[in-house]
């Protein structure tokens, strides 16, 4: 997993290269050290965004 993003607590936004779940993105929640599903592709992580 590549990481690109980070948010205002720490937690780091993670683009999966893994064949098994290839461009879905997950954030890696720091205090609970768990790794948490947010979206199919990176393109519905920006759109979801705006």
């Amino acid at each position: 997993m590549i990481p690109f993003a980070d948010n205002e607590r720490g937690n780091c936004f993670l683009l999966s290269l893994r064949d098994i779940d290839y461009g879905r993105i997950y954030i890696w929640l720091m205090d609970e050290k768990e790794l948490g599903f947010v979206s199919q592709s990176f393109d519905e992580f920006i759109n979801a965004l705006s």
